[in-house]
């Protein structure tokens, strides 16, 4: 009986992908909170400034990991772009892994603009007591990067939607939840102005990388039956023979 390596493209995809959701969900929650428990980023400027005056290295640990889960989703998204790619996708996946690195790399320069700038000017708040007049600025300009990241994004899900539907990578109802579910939070985030929540982004990739881990979600590839034939050919039984 031919033996199998664990850690496979289609595992290792599954579990990176799984990893990106996870280190985003853990910067959330090291998300500075004043007092009351409310998170810096939902305060106004002085307030939300003052609480990361208080505590910045808890700042500088949930940017790290915001940022680290920016990367690490992408090179899950590359693997899954292979993937389909060698499964039959020439075109939706290509486009949507393109997309999403032109996404991650403005969501990492605004991140690590937003962390350098949030410091300094939590520094003199706290010092002062007045919002440094660069740092109003600096929100109006980097803005514009946040909400092209998001329409970015937000394409390069759906066209994973996309090549999943063209693919038996992974079962088609999976292709047909992504596309709704990113249509209907794109329609929200375009009543929000552009914004949307980055969360919206990582859980369906992560919904992909559970159920490539998953052997019932898993579903062969043409790579896959190359791959097992060309076990059975090497270990001496051709495919489909019985062993005694």
């Amino acid at each position: 009986m031919a033996k199998y390596a664990f850690w496979t493209r289609r595992r290792f995809a599954g579990f990176t992908l799984i990893l990106g959701c996870f280190l985003f969900l853990g910067a959330a929650g090291l998300i500075p909170r004043d007092a009351q428990g409310n998170y810096m980023v939902i305060l106004p400027l002085r307030e939300g400034l003052l609480v990361i005056a208080a505590q910045p290295s808890l700042t500088q640990w949930s940017f790290s990991l915001f940022i680290g889960g920016s990367i690490v989703t992408p090179l899950g998204l590359t693997m899954l772009t292979r993937l389909l790619s060698d499964a039959g996708d020439r075109t939706f996946s290509q486009l949507a892994l393109i997309a999403a690195l032109f996404g991650a790399m403005l969501w990492v320069t605004y991140l690590a603009l937003s962390l350098g700038i949030s410091l300094l000017a939590a520094q003199e708040t706290a010092r002062t007591g007045v919002v440094p007049g660069y740092y109003t600025l600096f929100g109006a300009t980097t803005q514009p990067l946040f909400v092209i990241y998001t329409m970015l994004t937000f394409a390069a899900v759906l066209a994973y939607g996309g090549a999943v539907l063209n693919t038996r990578v992974l079962p088609h109802w999976v292709g047909w939840v992504t596309i709704v579910y990113t249509l209907l939070n794109l329609g929200a985030a375009g009543f929000a102005g552009g914004n949307a929540a980055p969360v919206v982004h990582y859980l369906m990739p992560m919904v992909m990388g559970v159920l490539l881990l998953l052997r019932q979600g898993q579903v062969p590839s043409e790579q896959d039956e190359r791959q097992r034939h060309g076990s059975s050919v090497t270990s001496g039984h051709a495919p489909g023979q019985n062993r005694d």
